[in-house]
């Protein structure tokens, strides 16, 4: 009799896994996920948020499965894989560093996990499963039956605001994953949600809204993030850190490296939660030309060392739209256009832009009167 390997998930329960599902787990580049933050810094301000991206890879592997056996009539071995690998090309801190990648790399974290899986074991033992790198690659890229992955109603969301919302403790990303289940339809290829399922689907995009406001761009994650960010970017400026190696490292390598650097200033600051203070946090027109570019040259100007602040501008994406279909299969329209509710929400997250410059508390008056000049 075939042995049966179960994991046990706070948020799905016990996970099956075959076996080339627990070959590729134990695979380094599966393991390196182990330790990575799934929320970077949110741990600071969230001190429950020190899950990491195994995790969600598990749990959005078997989203995937459950969201295949309701659309195909049975799982999918290729996609169950892509929702298990989807993260694997991540730096440490997750998307703390996106930046750093595109800056240096040239690719986001996808295109570079692409080609992690496609240049290691991790390969050997997914081409065993009768998929070819193409058919692979469009489905890891989120090409049609990919979106059931990647897509607005798809597993890697659905994994995350479940999984974010249950260790920050913020209830407000609870969404009702069973009613999703249950009226999802597959529409030109592609998770739709049946009339009778709108409900659900208008949970899953306003608690995806409600944790980006509460967690994912709350103001002192962000400053502390903006903070690892920038730490980083300097020690690969300094030459401590080789950029082509992030994506070999943990959150704990990195932090290392960043002390014998000349980010060291601001890494300190995090490890002793001393973070930068906001000095400007105030909404802007969505039309507004204001750069980073401008701002750190203004504070440069000023007299400010290049760590001695950080800033960003947050925008809010809505969160893609998903079909509605007919019990017939016959699309009726898009969620967004369809339900009032999704319709406000879209528009607000489309012309929500806020302006955040943090530093130190001495230098705040001096921070806003620049600002103030620029605005």
């Amino acid at each position: 009799m075939k042995e049966v390997r179960y994991i046990r998930d706070p948020v799905f329960g016990n996970i099956e896994l075959s076996e080339v599902e627990a070959r590729i787990l134990e695979t380094k580049e599966m393991q390196r996920l182990r330790r990575i933050k799934q929320l970077g810094n949110a741990y600071l301000v969230y001190p429950g948020a020190t899950h990491n991206r195994f995790q969600h890879s598990l749990g959005t592997m078997e989203a995937t499965k459950r969201l295949s056996r309701q659309l195909f009539g049975s799982e999918m071995e290729a996609l169950s894989l892509v929702g298990m690998l989807h993260d694997i090309g991540h730096a440490p801190l997750s998307h703390t560093l996106d930046s750093q990648y595109e800056q240096h790399l040239g690719k986001g974290h996808e295109q570079i996990g692409l080609d992690l899986i496609f240049g290691s074991e991790i390969w050997d033992i997914v081409s065993g499963s009768s998929v070819s790198k193409r058919e692979f690659a469009d489905l890891f890229s989120g090409k049609e039956r990919g979106k059931v992955v990647a897509g607005a109603l798809g597993s890697d969301r659905v994994d995350y605001l479940l999984r974010d919302a249950y260790y920050t403790g913020v209830a407000l990303g609870i969404i009702d994953f069973n009613r999703i289940i249950s009226n999802a339809r597959l529409y030109k290829n592609v998770p739709a949600i049946e009339k009778g399922g709108i409900v659900g689907a208008e949970s899953l995009l306003i608690a995806r809204y409600f944790m980006f406001s509460s967690v994912y761009t709350h103001h002192a994650v962000e400053i502390a993030n903006l903070m690892a960010s920038k730490a980083a970017g300097m020690a690969i400026d300094d030459e401590t850190i080789d950029p082509e190696k992030l994506y070999r490292m943990s959150d704990q390598d990195l932090e290392n490296l960043i002390m014998d650097s000349s980010g060291r200033k601001l890494q300190e600051r995090i490890n002793y939660r001393t973070l930068y203070k906001r000095a400007v946090y105030s909404d802007i027109e969505a039309s507004s030309k204001i750069s980073r570019g401008e701002i750190d040259g203004a504070l440069s100007k000023s007299g400010l060392e290049y760590d001695d602040y950080v800033t960003t501008v947050i925008s809010y994406k809505p969160g893609g739209d998903i079909s509605v279909v007919a019990e017939d299969g016959k699309c009726l329209g898009d969620l967004g256009m369809l339900s009032p509710l999704i319709n406000t929400l879209n528009k607000v997250m489309e012309d929500k832009r806020t302006l955040l410059v943090a530093c130190d508390e001495k230098n705040i008056g001096k921070v806003k009167r620049v600002i103030g000049k620029i605005l």
